[in-house]
This record gives structure tokens, C-alpha cells and sequence, in this order.
């Protein structure tokens, strides 16, 4: 229970530095409508998301009681007494809050990044498009 608590504060400290991040990525935006973030980095960030809700869920097993509370109500009061004591239920939650922040925060960022790039797709087929006109004109002139 206590490794399990050490861990949800080292990622609780992970998202709250990735979160900061964040905030100065929309201040930006909202500042100077501009977004200044790469792809890459937005992508390690949901490899990262996604990786702590894993670690958070599978790996710490935050969600089950160990196999031998299951057939003890002593040890199972014991290992729900702890989780109370350690606030597990309430950590976890606020947790999975910031994470689903996480989520949503790139998807919309990947999501303007993406519009930005179709854009400039369909100005280079438009480009390509006048070129070829062009030199369709230039050669029924010659």
C-alpha cells in the first residue's frame, strides 16, 4: 500500500508538470492565436498519458484487493482501512481527471495541428494547379 501511494504521488507529480506545460501552450494560443508545439512533443505526451493511466490502473493495481483479502475479512477490513487511510479512492480519482484533461487537451491540440496541415496541403494542390494552368496557357499561346 505505501509503494503504491510513493507511486501515485510521483505521477501525480509527473501530470502536474505535464499539465504546466500545457497551460503555457494555451496561454499562447489564447494570447497570440498562434499554437507553438510540435507533433512529436504532443505525441510523447499521449504515449506518456497513456502509459500512467496503465501503470496507474494495471501495474499499481489501485482497483483490486490483493488475492489474499479475498478470503480473510480480517485482512480485508485491514487493506480497506489503509486505502482510507492513504485517501487511494480520492488520489486515484484525481488522477484519472487529469489524465482524461491530458487526453482531451491533446486531442484538441493534435486535432488544430492537423487542420493546420490540411490547410496547407490544399494550398499546395492549389499551387500545383495554378502551375499547371499556367503552363497549359503558355503553351497554347506559343
Amino acid at each position: 500500500m505505501i509503494a503504491q501511494s510513493v507511486a501515485m504521488t510521483q505521477y501525480d507529480q509527473e501530470i502536474n508538470r505535464i499539465i504546466a506545460e500545457f497551460r503555457n501552450v494555451f496561454e499562447g494560443l489564447r494570447s497570440s492565436g498562434r499554437l507553438r508545439v510540435r507533433t512529436r512533443h504532443l505525441l510523447r505526451v499521449v504515449g506518456a498519458n497513456d502509459d500512467m493511466m496503465r501503470t496507474v490502473t494495471v501495474d499499481l493495481a489501485l482497483l483490486h484487493s490483493p488475492r489474499s483479502t479475498w478470503n480473510d475479512a480480517h485482512l480485508e477490513r485491514l487493506w480497506e482501512n489503509l486505502r482510507t487511510a492513504f485517501d487511494i479512492d480520492e488520489r486515484f480519482e484525481r488522477l484519472r481527471m487529469k489524465l482524461e484533461y491530458l487526453r482531451q487537451s491533446t486531442e484538441q491540440l493534435l486535432n488544430i495541428l492537423q487542420d493546420r496541415r490540411s490547410m496547407q496541403l490544399e494550398i499546395a494542390v492549389l499551387a500545383l494547379f495554378v502551375f499547371e494552368v499556367g503552363i497549359t496557357i503558355f503553351d497554347h499561346i506559343r
